[in-house]
């Protein structure tokens, strides 16, 4: 594909709405969304630093990771839609080539941390689904801490390198992705970004429903049978209802993962093919806060899903806001007997 220069610059046509109304909207959702994620991811990373349960959990270990790429991922994201502002020096922000660049490199390599962090997480999710009783030793701690450091290093390098380059003609001072990058760049990050992280979930996703429902029937069998002849040995019941009830939560992100990116990647596309074609300027505002919102909406899908993060988001917000000791009920829930080492 060839590069777009000076000749070829996009012209963004003017369109006939009221300019303010639209950055009105805009900009209070973005910021809106932004205090949920930071206050939400936060609330996540504090809950399993604090809790010991939540921290025996290697599972959790990776959501840390996912929540801490997405706060980073969010404070970047404002930062570059902030540069676009003509209010004040804002758009200092990134006016120079240097700093555009260098604001899309961190960008571009959170949003691969946190699509690896979604495939580290469903590789887990397989293996305990798959042999729940070998998981405690194929999955320790050290190698979790280890591949969740490799993960940052190669996404954030892969994203500062892929974003190299002299600085294009149709550079002006305003830090917009569709008005200078080439087409190939933008089908390099969508490949890298979401079809093979899409690809690999989606296999082993498709791999965890049949050995799920492979389970169910041989403990169903197993009902009326202690040995069933050509049968494996039958997980325990309450063992595959817990793994099923993870697996059912981080499937949730998965999807809204895949829902959040697909309007932007459209767009995206359309525009840098069609750089003269007229776009409403709500819709691209909205299909970025859209995206945006896949950033702050983990928290909620965690709540509603897992008994236990909610407790622990309950029990953090009164010691934060109403100053109250959890330290009995910490240890209330960390005296129970539980395998929760998964």
């Amino acid at each position: 594909m060839s590069m777009l220069n000076s000749s070829s610059t996009p012209t963004f046509p003017k369109v006939a709405v009221n300019t303010r109304v639209y950055y009105s909207y805009y900009y209070s959702v973005l910021i809106l969304l932004t205090i949920i994620n930071i206050a939400g991811n936060s609330l996540v990373i504090g809950s399993v630093a604090r809790y010991r349960k939540l921290r025996n959990n290697i599972n959790n270990y990776f959501l840390t990771s996912l929540a801490c790429s997405d706060i980073l991922n969010g404070i970047t994201y404002t930062l570059y839609q902030l540069s676009h502002m003509t209010v004040g020096h804002m758009h200092n922000i990134a006016s120079t080539w240097v700093a555009c660049e260098t604001l899309f490199g961190f960008f571009h390599g959170l949003i691969h941390c946190s699509a690896y962090n979604l495939v580290a997480i469903t590789t887990l999710r397989y293996i305990a689904v798959s042999d729940p009783l070998k998981y405690t030793t194929i999955v320790t701690k050290r190698r979790s801490t280890i591949i969740i450091a490799v993960i940052w290093i190669l996404c954030v390098l892969f994203g500062v390198l892929i974003n190299l380059k002299s600085e294009p003609d149709t550079f002006s001072g305003v830090c917009r992705y569709e008005s200078f990058q080439e087409a190939w760049h933008l089908i390099l990050v969508t490949a890298t970004n979401t079809l093979v992280p899409w690809f690999i979930m989606m296999v082993l996703y498709t791999r965890i429903i049949l050995i799920v429902r492979h389970q169910l029937r041989i403990n169903i069998v197993g009902q009326n049978q202690i040995h069933p002849e050509g049968e494996e040995s039958r997980i325990d019941p309450r063992l595959l209802k817990k793994e099923i009830k993870m697996t059912k939560m981080v499937a949730v992100v998965l999807v809204y993962y895949i829902l959040a990116w697909t309007p932007l990647l459209t767009y995206l596309f359309v525009r840098i093919h069609c750089p003269t074609c007229y776009f409403d300027i709500y819709v691209g505002g909205t299909v970025r806060l859209v995206l945006y919102s896949n950033s702050c909406i983990n928290v909620f899908i965690y709540a509603g899903s897992s008994s236990e993060f909610k407790r622990a988001f309950k029990l953090l917000i009164r010691r934060i806001f109403l100053c109250e000791n959890d330290g009995t009920i910490e240890l209330a829930q960390t005296s129970q007997p539980t395998n929760s080492v998964r």
